[in-house]
């Protein structure tokens, strides 16, 4: 085997393809099958072992010790939370220094023997020092979970693994209660009283479990130790970790990362809102049967088995809320929810007079609870940066919870009993603080941002537009009717703002009308990620979508998709170069503009698209010495992937004005500038036009000649300069709508074409995105605003009347663009309502830079990402193009 096909072999290890979506979900699915079911099952022990003194204690347990008199119960439950509190932030150090394995195998161990010991006692003091022993072993257990959970895990896949193992737990434990009442039996055929059982035979389970563990739990995902992987599987692992949260410095768990971490006020508000779910839970853990058999008047049978369904409520409650909130991205407002639930249910179970109602009542209390500590958790894991500092949040956060444990002992008082409505009033009051954390933590982590108080008075009533699209959509696709009849609504061109129109297009047309989309592509080019694709192998699949999926929910025979070049226009029909003519009672032009390689491709097939990147990947790989030619958005993101993920490359990256994006505002210029040169070490010649023989192209081995009189020879010289219009198409039509400075379509306010010298055009011809000349930013979310103003200024004349909307550009919206800078730097710009800039720096994100979800919003499956998925294809007899519809 030659050196260079083991590179290739290495390589591939090294940087496994983070696409395959079948293998992600099969390593996935391997290690929640490894990772959770045992956790879930210690961690149920655990809540068995701490919450089993509830029923204990209605079993003769306070007799026997002497509980039952003044505070000792209460004081005898609020030291398990001293050495809870205590030990909870050093133990995640142990877990990095001794492994997962070790370290929780040996917690479980230790609180099973103090467990079983406490069956064999007679003072309510020894109780209360076993007691306190039991805290300081179960104080590692639970962060220990959390941190090894988040570390293997995307940050949006956490929340629904963390709830799988904590509310199965919870579920499960529940069940402990029919248990106890199984074991209280064994006192009628033996001397030892049925509570010392529950101890006894409980705490055995949990040694033999704690034992059985250590060979099943595994480690961090840089672990050597994990062979249940294979080093494929570990390599792919740690890739999407590195693709979905950047880079991380994997730091030591130091008393310096601990005081950072101490100072950062995130972990303080977020424990807040643990604090209340905590108190809720162990309010209802601790004294719940009690309030079932003395307050609310059920035998003793019954509250042990009532004792069950709040909490079996409880966990499906919070797997849906869990599934949502993943599903939405969204944390704070799930926080709230819960909490808000949690307070109805307080509130039945304190004050109102009837049985049933008040145990429903229960039902919301400890769903509450429970789902406040796991939406909690999961909001702070998303917001923590750092493998260490997120380890000793969570430390913080849950060691803090332990003073909700002390808190709901104190206020549930002996002398409350049976109803204790000062400790449910007491519990509300936290509720209600953590609701009101929820909602300035909200607003604290969007003040950060500045574009987000813009933000939210933009996307809410874009979000409410377009949820109702969809329900007119849906609407549309029952009540639209094909006719023979039908007069065509004709879309020239496959852009991002072509594609947006003839969506909703297939979505609203009335019937009579049907959209006729024409593009030469077989797919959509996501020009976004060229730069970064032509830098990276194994993902330039990715860039090119179908564009099958695009009006997937439009009803039949609405829509038909040809591929072909429209070459002219008639007043009312568009000639294809396959020699067919389609007619047309409104037309809108999106043809966009045509750059070179690698700013866009000029296949018209997926297959030869692909090849295209793969020429430039080859190209810049086997180059030493490369310039880029032009310093907009795509040539500062190629100049600095190729330093990035080549840093051995000399890369130039010359510019002919004072500044690189010249587009853009000062502040993002001056960053970008430092990043290339002072970081990613860039070679940028300013106000420099070299003379080549090919400039706006890809060329090897050219020697550029300056303005100096200075000759350089580069290796590759790559050109990302030369954007020309695709406005030819009405050139045989209105000739003179084209501008003759910029050679863009000529439009109205209402972004239909103007004519010269005319006061108004009502010609059904309308032209939007980068090939006219509206005033507005050339970028996508433009078009996507254009394709709107376009789409109700046709239904408007389909249906008699003027056309209402005319395109005032949002520069705040359109203006906006995410500039990635390498594999550790992006950077979000945008401006205020006062033009000013406003920049927000980040680290570095997925490697594939998001595709999927460009995907998603596309209609395409990225589970065929690697097909070429050409569906209701036709050959027509008489044409050489190819149509697809629906």
């Amino acid at each position: 085997m030659s050196k260079e096909n083991i590179e290739q072999i290495e390589t591939a290890r090294d940087v496994p393809d983070i696409q395959d979506a079948k293998f992600e979900k099969r390593l996935l699915r391997k290690i929640d099958w490894r990772l959770l079911p045992i956790l879930g099952c210690l961690y149920t022990i655990a809540l068995v072992d701490r919450s089993n003194v509830a029923v204990a204690r209605i079993s003769g347990m306070d007799e026997d010790l002497g509980l039952d008199q003044g505070n000792r119960a209460s004081v005898a439950l609020m030291v398990f939370f001293i050495g809870y509190i205590i030990f909870e932030i050093p133990s995640n150090a142990f877990i990095h220094k001794l492994g997962a394995a070790n370290w929780l195998s040996f917690l479980a161990v230790a609180w099973g023997l103090v467990s079983l010991g406490i069956g064999f006692l007679n003072d309510w003091k020894a109780f209360a020092v076993m007691r306190s022993f039991l805290g300081v072993f179960e104080a590692g257990f639970f962060p220990g979970c959390v941190y090894l959970v988040s570390s293997w895990y995307k940050r949006y896949e956490v929340q629904k693994r963390m709830a799988g193992f904590f509310l199965t737990a919870s579920a499960l434990s529940a069940f402990a209660n029919i248990l106890a009442y199984g074991l209280i039996q064994i006192s009628k055929h033996h001397s030892y009283k049925g509570w010392r059982w529950i101890f006894i035979v409980e705490g055995a389970i949990t040694i033999l479990t704690g034992i059985g563990s250590w060979f099943i739990i595994i480690d961090f995902p840089d672990s050597a130790a994990n062979t249940f992987l294979t080093p494929e599987e570990r390599a792919f692992v740690k890739a999407r970790l590195a693709a979905d949260r950047g880079p991380e410095d994997h730091e030591k768990v130091t008393l310096s990362i601990i005081l950072q971490t101490a100072a950062d006020w995130k972990p303080w508000a977020f424990s807040l809102m643990y604090i209340a779910g905590a108190v809720g839970v162990y309010a209802f853990l601790f004294f719940l049967p009690i309030i079932l058999r003395d307050g609310l008047g059920y035998s003793l049978e019954l509250s042990f088995i009532l004792s069950t369904p709040p909490a079996l409520f409880s966990v499906v409650e919070a797997i849906f809320i869990s599934w949502l909130a993943d599903k939405t991205r969204l944390r704070g407002p799930f926080v709230i929810f819960q909490g808000l639930i949690g307070l109805v249910g307080l509130c039945m179970t304190g004050f109102l007079n009837s049985p049933t109602p008040r145990y429903i009542g229960t039902f919301l209390g400890v769903a509450g609870a429970n789902g406040l500590v796991v939406t909690t958790l999961a909001w702070q894991a998303n917001n923590i940066v750092g493998d260490s500092r997120r380890a000793v949040s969570t430390a913080i956060l849950i060691s803090m919870s332990g003073f909700g444990g002390i808190y709901s002992s104190m206020v549930f008082r002996q002398q409350d009993a049976p109803n204790y409505i000062p400790g449910i009033i007491a519990v509300m009051a936290i509720n209600v603080a953590a609701v009101v954390t929820a909602i300035v933590t909200m607003l604290l982590l969007r003040v950060q941002n500045k574009r987000a108080d813009k933000a939210i008075g933009f996307f809410i009533p874009y979000l409410f537009r377009v949820a109702v699209q969809r329900a007119v959509a849906v609407h549309h696709s029952w009540t639209w009717r094909n006719t023979a009849e039908s007069k065509s609504v004709v879309v020239l061109g496959g852009s991002f703002a072509g594609i947006e129109l003839v969506r909703r297009l297939a979505e609203t047309l009335p019937t009579g009308f049907k959209v006729i989309w024409i593009e030469k592509n077989s797919h959509l080019n996501y020009s976004f990620n060229f730069p970064r694709f032509s830098v990276v192998s194994g993902l330039e699949h990715t860039a090119f979508i179908p564009y099958d999926g695009v009006a997937k929910n439009a009803p039949d025979g609405i829509f038909t998709r040809i591929q072909d070049t429209a070459v002219g226009l008639t007043d009312g029909q568009v000639l294809l170069v396959s020699g067919e003519k389609i007619d047309y009672a409104y037309l809108a032009i999106a043809t966009g503009s045509s750059q070179p390689l690698p700013v866009q491709v000029s296949s018209t097939e997926r297959a030869d698209a692909c090849q295209e990147l793969q020429s430039v990947q080859l190209s810049i790989k086997s180059s030493q010495k490369i310039a880029i030619i032009g310093g907009g958005a795509v040539g500062v993101e190629l100049a600095s992937d190729i330093k990035d993920f080549y840093p051995d490359k000399d890369v130039t990256l010359i510019h002919s004005r004072n500044e690189l994006l010249s587009h853009f505002g000062k502040k993002l210029q001056d960053y970008a500038l430092d990043v290339l040169k002072n970081e990613l070490h860039v070679r940028v010649l300013l106000n420099e036009r070299p003379k080549t023989p090919a400039l706006g192209s890809m060329r090897k081995s050219t020697t550029l000649a300056f303005a100096d009189g200075r000759e350089e020879k580069f290796d590759l010289v790559i050109g990302c300069t030369g954007q020309r219009p695709n406005s030819a198409i009405l050139t045989s039509l209105l000739p003179e709508s084209i501008s003759k400075e910029t050679s863009r379509i000529l439009v109205q306010p209402t972004l239909q074409v103007a004519i010269p010298d005319a006061s108004i055009s009502n010609r059904p011809i309308f032209a939007f995105g980068d090939v006219a000349d509206h005033g507005g930013p050339r970028m996508a979310r433009a078009g996507w605003m254009q394709a709107g103003v376009v789409l109700d200024n046709i239904l408007a004349m389909i249906h008699g009347q003027t056309p209402p909307r005319t395109y005032k550009p949002n520069l705040f919206v359109e203006r906006a663009i995410k500039l990635t800078l390498g594999k550790k730097h992006s950077v979000v710009y945008s401006v205020d309502d006062n033009g000013s800039d406003v920049i927000i720096p980040s680290r570095g994100g997925r490697l594939d830079l998001g595709i999927e979800q460009a995907w998603k919003q596309s209609g395409a499956d990225f589970g065929k990402a690697e097909e070429v998925a050409v569906e209701h294809m036709v050959k027509p007899g008489s044409g050489a193009y190819q149509v697809y519809g629906s």
